[in-house]
């Protein structure tokens, strides 16, 4: 697998150290090696996809850090650098409806949760998280 590191991030000072924490987090608890865990920009094998997908187990903003953790315990994982850049129309620190506080917390009880499981070794069997919310309120965690 091969994962994006953005090296230039035109974004305010909060949203910078919210990454900034959020990845130190998930390669402490994930020992994915990986320094950006939220970079769209993957590239997965066929056979890998479809033997590791099956597995995961959020949908909210951990996602990303599941994949690369689990892909990380049957494989290598390369990074490669990109420029980033917003889309076009948007401006950097506008126009989000994300809760900053509550994806923070959200995101930090994935990050819990995917490291438990792994741990555990109990990465096929059904994870029940319902008080673990995305920035929606929605539940983050699907059951199998």
């Amino acid at each position: 697998m091969a994962v994006a590191r953005r090296i230039s991030r035109p974004h305010g000072a909060t949203r910078a150290a919210l990454s900034a924490a959020y990845n130190a987090a998930a390669r402490l608890l994930l020992r994915t090696g990986v320094r950006d865990h939220q970079a769209g920009l993957k590239v997965i094998e066929g056979r890998v996809a479809r033997s590791v997908v099956p597995l995961i187990r959020t949908d909210g903003f951990a996602f990303d850090a599941e994949l690369i953790a689990r892909v990380s315990r049957v494989g290598r994982i390369a990074e490669f650098p990109i420029e980033w850049r917003e889309s076009r129309g948007e401006v950097p620190g506008r126009g989000s409806h994300v809760v900053p506080v509550r994806a923070a917390l959200t995101m930090l009880a994935d990050l819990l949760v995917i490291s438990y499981v792994m741990v555990r070794g109990s990465a096929t069997r059904p994870v029940r998280v319902g008080d673990v919310l995305d920035a929606e309120g929605r539940g983050s965690w699907r059951p199998r």
